[in-house]
C-alpha cells in the first residue's frame, strides 16, 4: 500500500451493489475532495483494497457480502481502515463487523455529514499511519547502518588486540627461521634434517595465523545456523596462543559434548576473542595469572565461561560495562564498543550474556545460547509490516 503525502486526495474505495448508492457516496466524496473507485461486489473490493486508503462498503451484498470481504481485506493489509454501511437497527450485523476488523459503521440513510467526518478522520489516520511506517523503515534502515559500521569498527579493534602478540610471534618465528638458514649454509648434514622439521612447523604455524586473520577481518554475513561452540572456543584459544596473547597465564579449557547452537561461527569467534582479551587485560602483572574457558550445557542449552583471577569491578563498574563507549582501559586503546557489541551480537541469535564480578576476586563471563534444533531462522529479518 502507498503511503499518503499530505497534498494528494484521500482515496476512498466505495462498494455496494446498488448504483444509486455508489453515485451518492460517490458525489459527496468527491465534493470533499476525495478521489473515488467503485466496486459492485465484495470480491472486487478485496482486489482493489490496496489501490486506496479507505474503505466504505454495504454489508449486505450478493455474493461475497461485507463482513466476510472486510475480513479478507484485513487479512491482505492490516492497516486499512473500513467502514461497514448497515441498516439502523441491525445490531448483528454491527457485532459480527467489528469481529470481522472494521473500524467504524455508517446507517442507512446515509447523513452526508456523518459520511464526510468518518472518511476525513480515517484518511487522516491512514495518512498518519503510512508516514509512520515510512519513518520506522528509514530509521531502521539508518540503524542497521550505525550496527553495521560499529561492527566494522569492533572487528578492526578485535584484530588489534592481536596484532602487538602477532608482531611479537613473527619476530620470533623470523629469527628461527634466520637460524635455521644458516645453519643449512654451513652445510651440517646432521642439522639439514631437523632444519627442514623446523621450518615446516615455523611455515604451519605462519599459515594458521595468516588464515584465521583473514578470517576475523571479514564481514560476518552468513546467516545465522548451526554452530559448534567447543570447536569455535577451541580453534580462539589457539589462535590466542599462538599470536602471544595469553603469554604469562596458566589457561585451563574445558569443553563438553553439546549440540549445535544458534549462532554465526565468524560472529562467534569474534565475541569470544573479545571476552577472553578483557580476561586477560584484567589480569595485568598479577602474581597469580589463571584464565578458564569451558563450555558446557547450560540453562538456554549451551553455556560458555570465560573466568580470570583478575582485578575484577566494583558494583558501581560493573552496572556500567554494557553501556556503549564506558570503559576503563581508554589510556591503553579501550573503546568501549566491545561489550556492548558482544552483547547485542549474542542476543541476535537469542541467547544472553552475564558478568559476574568481584574487585581482587576476577570476573566471570557467561554467554547463554540457544540449540539450533529448538529454533527457526531465516537469512533475512522479518518484515516490520
Amino acid at each position: 500500500m502507498n503511503s499518503v503525502p499530505p497534498d494528494r486526495p484521500t482515496r476512498v474505495l466505495v462498494v455496494d451493489d446498488q448504483a444509486s448508492m455508489r453515485l451518492l457516496m460517490r458525489t459527496l466524496l468527491e465534493r470533499d475532495g476525495c478521489t473515488v473507485i467503485e466496486a459492485t461486489d465484495g470480491h472486487a473490493a478485496v482486489g482493489r483494497a490496496g489501490e486506496v486508503d479507505v474503505v466504505v462498503m454495504d454489508v449486505l451484498m450478493p455474493g461475497l457480502d461485507g463482513i466476510s470481504a472486510c475480513r479478507r481485506i484485513r487479512e491482505q493489509h492490516a492497516r486499512m481502515p473500513v467502514v461497514l454501511v448497515t441498516a439502523m437497527d441491525d445490531r448483528d450485523a454491527r457485532l459480527a463487523g467489528q469481529a470481522a476488523g472494521a473500524d467504524d459503521f455508517l446507517t442507512k440513510p446515509i447523513d452526508p455529514i456523518e459520511l464526510s467526518a468518518r472518511v476525513r478522520v480515517l484518511g487522516r489516520t491512514q495518512a498518519l499511519s503510512e508516514r509512520v511506517h515510512l519513518e520506522r523503515r528509514r530509521l531502521q534502515a539508518e540503524l542497521s547502518v550505525a550496527q553495521d559500521a560499529v561492527a566494522r569498527l569492533e572487528r578492526l579493534a578485535t584484530l588489534g588486540t592481536l596484532a602487538a602478540g602477532v608482531g611479537h610471534e613473527l619476530k620470533n618465528l623470523a629469527q628461527v627461521v634466520t637460524g635455521v638458514g644458516q645453519d643449512l649454509r654451513e652445510g651440517d648434514p646432521e642439522l639439514q634434517e631437523e632444519g627442514a622439521d623446523l621450518l615446516e612447523r615455523v611455515g604451519r604455524h605462519l599459515a594458521f595465523l595468516g588464515q584465521n586473520l583473514m578470517r576475523l577481518g571479514t564481514s560476518p554475513s552468513a546467516p545465522v545456523g548451526e554452530v559448534d561452540a567447543g570447536q569455535v572456543v577451541r580453534q580462539v584459544v589457539e589462535l590466542m596462543q599462538r599470536a602471544g596473547r595469553l603469554s604469562g597465564a596458566t589457561v585451563e579449557v574445558a569443553v563438553e559434548a553439546t549440540p549445535p547452537v544458534h549462532a554465526r561461527a565468524l560472529e562467534l569467534e569474534q565475541v569470544m576473542i573479545n571476552l577472553i582479551g578483557n580476561a586477560m587485560d584484567a589480569l595485568g602483572g598479577r602474581d597469580e595469572r589463571r584464565l578458564r574457558v569451558a563450555v558446557g550445557v547450560g540453562p538456554l542449552g549451551v553455556r560458555i565461561t570465560v573466568a580470570d583471577s583478575g582485578v575484577g569491578m566494583a558494583p558501581d563498574v560493573l552496572s556500567r560495562v554494557f553501556e556503549p563507549y564506558f570503559t576503563t582501559t581508554r589510556d591503553s586503546g579501550g573503546t568501549g564498543l566491545g561489550l556492548p557489541v558482544v552483547q547485542q551480537r549474542v542476543a541476535s541469535w537469542g541467547g544472553e550474556l552475564g558478568l559476574h564480578s568481584e574487585s581482587e576476586r576476577g570476573t566471570e563471563a557467561v554467554v547463554d545460547l540457544r540449540l539450533a534444533a529448538d529454533m527457526t531462522w531465516t537469512a533475512e529479518p522479518p518484515d516490520p509490516r
